[in-house]
């Protein structure tokens, strides 16, 4: 991404944050609800991170992927290469809703904050995806293939297998990654533990091979 062309995604993406800091549109239809006043999401370049919504730490810092669960997310980033001082180093990152609300009600957040990520995904056109969790990856993606199916597996809306582009205007590679909580029960099983270590190495494989613009992030 060159200067001119950051600096006007940098442009698009201050005028979708203030829309989301000034949105309050779930509030009067769910119950204990949370909104950031604002949220630090990292740089924008060639990838973005999405995750399903914030939790209670990260309304609090104001700041995305700031608890325990932005701890096992570098952890694995680390793993897949990029540098243990920073891993999120020029990664953008997100969620499907913005705020947060009990849990039975969290599908009209994620329902009313989509338009929000389509336009985040619009102003930076990212390279690659990285959804955590069933929520964020059916958000993204750009096939039917069901989450239970593609966890861990990285794929390509440009690829013939993918069955169809994207409608967001550019094609992108996802990988699929679970949700990072260290309460998901996913991570109990060896084989999928097993499925992880194995993706972190795909992901360095491609981050490596789609050139000088990702160079720099990964070690």
């Amino acid at each position: 991404m060159t200067i001119e062309v950051q600096e006007e995604v940098l442009e698009k993406l201050a005028i979708i944050h203030a829309d989301i800091n000034a949105c309050r549109q779930c509030e009067p239809f769910v119950e204990n609800f949370l909104k950031p006043l604002s949220m630090s999401r990292g740089q924008p370049g060639s990838i973005i991170i999405v995750g399903q919504e914030p939790g209670k730490g990260e309304v609090a810092s104001q700041r995305a992927f700031s608890g325990r669960s932005g701890q096992r997310l570098d952890q694995w980033l680390v793993a897949s290469g990029f540098y243990a001082a920073s891993p999120r180093s020029g990664i953008y990152t997100t969620s499907v809703a913005k705020c947060l609300c009990e849990k039975q009600k969290l599908r009209v957040l994620y329902g009313n904050c989509s338009r929000f990520l389509e336009r985040q995904l619009r102003a930076i056109q990212p390279t690659l995806i990285i959804s955590l969790g069933a929520v964020a990856y059916q958000a993204v993606r750009f096939n039917k293939a069901e989450f239970k199916n593609t966890v861990c597996t990285l794929s390509r809306s440009d690829a013939e297998e993918a069955g169809f582009h994207t409608n967001l205007g550019f094609d992108y590679a996802l990988m699929s990654w679970p949700h990072p909580s260290p309460g998901s029960r996913w991570h109990n099983s060896t084989e999928n533990r097993g499925k992880l270590q194995e993706s972190f190495d795909v992901l360095r494989d491609y981050v490596t091979s789609i050139g000088a613009d990702l160079e720099s992030k990964i070690v």
